[in-house]
Formats: structure tokens, sequence, C-alpha cells
């Protein structure tokens, strides 16, 4: 029995139904017009096409890639459905995701006692999932000297989404936490309403952490997401901030898949103060 959800769960069969992949031409058009939507104030990044076989999909992400998709598009493949999702970025979906990694950086080389391949940043590199899935992230970090091989699991992801894209988000934290089996080991969902200056953060950890140094393929038993803190800063009134949920806490053993070692190393917490700081930001020349 498969120890995953279905990958019409994942890619919201139901609720989004795909377009029909007429080849590269009309899928540049395609993007084409949704960047229109997105720049006319559409809180809508996705796309979705079928049928796109697996040679589709190598065509589409080849050397034309850019001159096809344009720069930023993250791509999250489902083979066993021939289903690509496609998410468009945005100014304020990228200051979300990258500015918030900014900060948790900062935290980690703040200890002094990380390396620089303990906290690698491989961001939107493809990693692929079982029955020939694939998905980018927004940001992603990796602990290169736990996890030395090209097919490893990051351990901590960041998405971010405009308004409408939530459901989305949620299956994206499904699809990294099962199909990695649990490697990794958080994710962090930044769900931006620009147009009332709100900002919701969800953390998804494993609800079990396997063993950093075994294949993704051995039937292990599953391992299913499970959401460990939401927060929500509301920045919509002239009188101030408000925040829910807050400190978020990023515990050290998950973004480093080791305990700490010394006094030096503790969990990466952000306060009510600095989450409502970060936001603020979030809003300027957007």
């Amino acid at each position: 029995m498969p120890q995953y959800s279905a990958s019409s769960e994942l890619a919201l069969i139901d609720a989004y139904p795909p377009a029909e992949f007429r080849g590269t031409k009309a899928l540049k058009e395609a993007i084409t017009a949704k960047k229109r939507h997105l720049e006319e104030g559409s809180q809508y990044q996705y796309l979705s096409f079928r049928p796109v076989t697996l040679d589709d999909f190598a065509r589409i992400k080849g050397r034309h890639r850019v001159e096809i998709a344009g720069r930023g598009t993250a791509f999250f493949y489902l083979g066993d459905i021939e289903t690509l999702v496609l998410k468009l970025p945005t100014r304020v979906h990228e200051k979300a995701h990258a500015t918030l990694g900014q900060r948790i950086q900062a935290q980690v080389f703040q200890m002094g006692s990380i390396g620089f391949d303990e906290f690698m940043a491989i961001n939107a590199t493809a990693i692929k999932g079982r029955d020939d899935s694939e998905k980018e992230a927004d940001s992603a970090w990796q602990n290169e000297r736990l996890r030395t091989r090209k097919e490893d699991w990051p351990n901590v992801v960041i998405e971010a989404g405009l308004g409408e894209s939530l459901p989305r988000l949620q299956k994206e934290a499904k699809w990294w936490i099962e199909h990695s089996a649990g490697d990794v080991l958080v994710v962090l969902l930044v769900w931006v309403q620009q147009m009332s200056r709100t900002v919701k953060i969800e953390k998804w950890i494993p609800n079990a952490v396997r063993s950093l140094r075994r294949s993704s393929r051995l039937n292990l038993p599953p391992v299913s997401p499970m959401k460990a803190a939401d927060i929500v800063i509301d920045q919509s009134s002239a009188a101030g901030s408000v925040c829910h949920g807050a400190p978020l806490r990023l515990e050290f053993d998950r973004i480093f898949g080791r305990p700490a070692q010394n006094a030096l190393e503790h969990d990466v917490v952000f306060t009510q103060d600095d989450l409502e700081d970060w936001a603020r930001l979030l809003w300027i020349a957007c």
C-alpha cells in the first residue's frame, strides 16, 4: 500500500482541474497571460497542465526553460498522473520566503559554531520524489556535512504563496514530508494576503523522524505531516500590528539533523516583535 498521498490529491485535481497541455508554445502563452494577471492584481499564482509526459517535462525544463517559463517559475511535476503544476513568482512572494530565510540564516551563523556546509542553501534545486515526481522549493537548506549525496533531501524548506494559494501550499508541505519519509524535518509555509497586509506562517513537521543514513526507497512505516505552529500577523490597521501564535521556534535538531553539541548551539526563535518587523518590511515597494 502507498505510504503517501495520491498524486491527484497533491495536485488538487478536483479543486483545480488542469488545463490540457498542447505543447510548449501554448504553455508559454498561458504563462505570459498568467504573469499579466498577476501584474493586474490576481492573487493566484498557479497553473496546471496534463497530460505532460516525462519526455514533455524533460523538454520544458531543458535548455529552453527560461524562454518557455521565464525566470523564477517553480515546477512541481507528478509523473504518475502526468501533471505539471507551475507557481509563478511575484515580488512580495519572493520577498516573503527570501527575507524569512535571511533572518533564519542570520541567527544560525550568529551562533559562531556552525559551518557553512551545515546550513547550505539549495533553494530551488529540483528534488526527486516517488512515482516520477519532482519539486522545486522556494527556499531550502541542507546539512551537507551529514547529507552528502546529490539525491539527499533538504532539512528545511520554505514555500510561499499569495492570497488564494494556501491549499496548494499545504499540499506542497505534505509532498515534502511524505515523499522524503520524514527526511525533510521542517516546512514553513508563508501565506501572504497582500491586500489586507496579513501574513500567516504555518510550521509543518513529520510525525516521526527517520535515521539520516538510509535509502528513501526502503519500505518504512508511513510518515505524516503535522502542523506544529500557526502564526498570523495582521498589519491591516493603522493602529498597529496584531500577532497571534508567536513565537516561531525552529528546533536546532530539525535545522541541522543533529543535536546541539555546545552552549553556543540553540534553537532559532523569532519573537512577536521579530515577526512583526519582518512582516512590516514585506509591504514596502509591493
